[in-house]
């Protein structure tokens, strides 16, 4: 399971290089982590399919998995984590890119 707390410590990485590349628009860089963060969740996903997930129901009972769920819950509230904030930094991406597109081409 460490590598799968390791993978949020690189994806956020991923997304600040994003973030840097877009304010130098480097297309290059941004294209670089966009790729290297989609492999990583996609590895990350499948192990929580397969290995994570499948664990917690053979070995937690529903009410264990629903304390997980609320703590979840509580953190996200209090770093701030909503999916609006994903969604807002996609469409930043994707308007960004668009221009930075219409200017080369």
């Amino acid at each position: 399971m460490k590598v799968m707390y390791e993978d949020h410590t690189t994806g956020r990485g991923h997304v600040k290089a994003m973030l840097e590349a877009l304010d130098r628009r480097d297309r290059q860089t941004l294209a670089e982590h966009l790729l290297a963060y989609r492999e990583l969740l996609t590895g990350h996903i499948q192990r929580e399919d397969e290995i994570l997930f499948p664990w917690m129901d053979r070995n937690l009972s529903p009410s264990q998995v629903g304390e997980i769920s609320a703590k979840f819950n509580e953190v996200d509230e209090k770093i701030g984590f909503s999916p609006d904030k994903y969604l807002n930094f996609i469409e930043k991406l994707e308007m960004q890119f668009n221009a930075q597109a219409g200017k080369s081409g």
